[in-house]
């Protein structure tokens, strides 16, 4: 798993990373889990490298949407968890998804007792995309 991939899985929790020189600053901090922690960790490097030559960061979409990721990373998601009480809705796209290297995009609604982004991005990256 490379830094896009583990900026992606930490981008599905809300969490947005910045580089602060040989430190990670993860806000909101009391987002951040065990398993963010330890993701982080074990692949600060890589991150810090991602984060300072890269504009990767998370930028804000309307209030109450949630966050969208841009630049370098793999993947982009927008996670809607305030406008449906019964149900996440998660817009996906993947770069580099097809064989001509176009991107692939789709939506979710998943159970909100269900919604797991690990497992999200787990199940992508173990499937890959295949387009009907």
């Amino acid at each position: 798993m490379g830094a896009p991939d583990v900026l992606g899985h930490l981008r599905a929790l809300g969490l947005t990373l910045a580089a602060e020189g040989s430190n990670i600053v993860v806000r909101p901090r009391q987002a951040l889990t065990d398993e963010a922690r330890q993701l982080i960790r074990a692949h600060k490097a890589e991150l810090l490298a991602a984060l300072t030559g890269t504009p990767d960061r998370l930028e804000p979409e309307e209030p109450g949407i949630g966050r969208k990721a841009t630049a370098a990373g793999r993947y982009a998601l927008s996670v809607d968890q305030d406008t449906h009480p019964e149900h996440v809705l998660v817009s996906m796209v993947i770069r580099g998804a097809l064989p001509d290297g176009s991107a692939v995009s789709f939506e979710l609604t998943i159970p909100r007792e269900k919604y797991d982004p690990f497992a999200l991005l787990a199940m992508v990256e173990r499937y890959g995309v295949t387009v009907h």
